[in-house]
Parts: C-alpha cells; sequence; structure tokens
C-alpha cells in the first residue's frame, strides 16, 4: 500500500508540480474555459434565432412525405447539441465524474491506503485532484450533497447523452420528453453546485474561472429546452402553408 501511495506521488509530481506548472495551467484552464463558451454562445444565437423566426425551420418539400424527418445537414444547432452529449458522454461523465465514484477518498488515495482504480488512468485522476486543490475544492472534499450529483450523472445523464446522440442523428422525436426532464434537472443542479462554490463551505478561490468552466451547463440545457419545447415534433418538417387565393 505505502509502495502504491510512493508510485501516486511520484506520477502526480511528474504530471502537475514541475516548476511553473501551476500558472501555466492556471493560464490553460482560463482559454480552455473562455474558448469552451464559443459553442454555447453559437448555439443561443442559432436556438433563439429559429424561436423568433429568425432562422427558419425548413419546409417540407414536396417530394417528402408529412412527418419526415429534417436531414441532420440542416439542423446546425443539433449538431452543436450532438457534440455536446459526445463531451459528456466521452470525458466528463465517464472520467471526470466516475474518477470520484472510483476514488471516493482523495486522502486514502493519496496515502496509497486504497488500491488505483483500474479507470480512470493514474495520470488523468492526478490531473482532476490537482484541478480540484488548485481551483474547486468541493471536488476534493466531495461532500455528500456533492455525490449525489455525480452519482445522478453516472447513473442517468450518462445513459440519458447516449439516447440523445441517437435521437438527435436520427431525428427520433421521442427523445423530447426525456430532454425536458434531464435539461430541468442539470441546470437545478448546477445551480445547487454555483451557489455552495460562491457562498458555501467550499467556496473556489478562482471563481471567474470556475464560473466559465460550468456556464456551459447553464446556457446548453437551457437552449436544449428552448430548442424541444416548442413542438411535439422538434425534427421534422414545418408544412408548407397554403397558397391563399
Amino acid at each position: 500500500q505505502s509502495t502504491w501511495g510512493s508510485l501516486i506521488a511520484m506520477d502526480t509530481l511528474q504530471t502537475v508540480h514541475n516548476s511553473g506548472a501551476d500558472e501555466l495551467f492556471l493560464r490553460i484552464f482560463y482559454t480552455v474555459a473562455v474558448a469552451c463558451l464559443a459553442m454555447p454562445l453559437v448555439t443561443v444565437l442559432l436556438t433563439v434565432g429559429q424561436l423568433v423566426g429568425l432562422v427558419a425551420r425548413p419546409t417540407r418539400p414536396s417530394n417528402a412525405a408529412p412527418g419526415a424527418v429534417v436531414p441532420l445537414s440542416k439542423r446546425p444547432v443539433d449538431i452543436l447539441f450532438i457534440l455536446f452529449f459526445l463531451s459528456n458522454l466521452g470525458f466528463v461523465v465517464y472520467i471526470v465524474d466516475f474518477e470520484q465514484i472510483a476514488v471516493p477518498s482523495v486522502a486514502a488515495y493519496k496515502a496509497g491506503t486504497v488500491a488505483p482504480p483500474i479507470w480512470p488512468p493514474a495520470k488523468m485522476i492526478a490531473l482532476i485532484h490537482w484541478y480540484g486543490e488548485t481551483f474547486d475544492p468541493i471536488l476534493i472534499a466531495r461532500p455528500p450533497f456533492w455525490m449525489a450529483t455525480i452519482w445522478i450523472d453516472s447513473l442517468f445523464f450518462g445513459p440519458f447523452y447516449a439516447l440523445a446522440l441517437y435521437a438527435f442523428v436520427r431525428g427520433c422525436n421521442w427523445i423530447r420528453t426525456l430532454a425536458i426532464i434531464q435539461s430541468s434537472a442539470l441546470i437545478t443542479i448546477v445551480i445547487t453546485i454555483l451557489f455552495e462554490e460562491t457562498w458555501g463551505v467550499h467556496q473556489t478561490p478562482h471563481w471567474h474561472l470556475v464560473m466559465l468552466l460550468n456556464a456551459p451547463w447553464l446556457v446548453m440545457p437551457a437552449c436544449l429546452l428552448l430548442r424541444v419545447i416548442p413542438s411535439y415534433t422538434p425534427f421534422t418538417f414545418s408544412e408548407p402553408r397554403a397558397k391563399t387565393s
């Protein structure tokens, strides 16, 4: 067990604690945080534009059957949602979130009193811990309410992202109700966490960075609600207007 602790400590030091690493990573994280806002901002523009009529919903062509699905190539905002679902499924839920299930106590992990998990990789665990220790104390503290949100992510949101990927690519209208439920729950959870980050016991020392990094998980579900609520069939062509004499 002490050997595990030594290996983990050495790997952590070599990975994220080189000379000047904190300052470098701080700049990198701010750059990434600002860059991550690009997709939500474009999504807002396209979603609101479609909602108010600035971006027209494709009209069903004469050779398409009633209820035909709009091709993905003509649904640019849905491509952005697909990228959001993919990043959550492939990175956030089953790497970042799962690490907190696999390593319930950071102190025990670093002391070598528990065996390293098979997943995620050790270097990813070290990076997650460094981020928490440097920017986001609640990620290291892992209080019960926080872990509840992690389990919700893993058990419910992860499968939703997989279903949503399929549904948005294929244009399946049945995802609408699930999208409304998941988006509403996600907004509620993120707002609760940001209150803790701002005024709670585990306040972040880098408030602006943490707010920037969390912003996509407020903006994207809000846009998803605006995308699916107005129509019971959000992926089908709108019907052409009847010609008036």
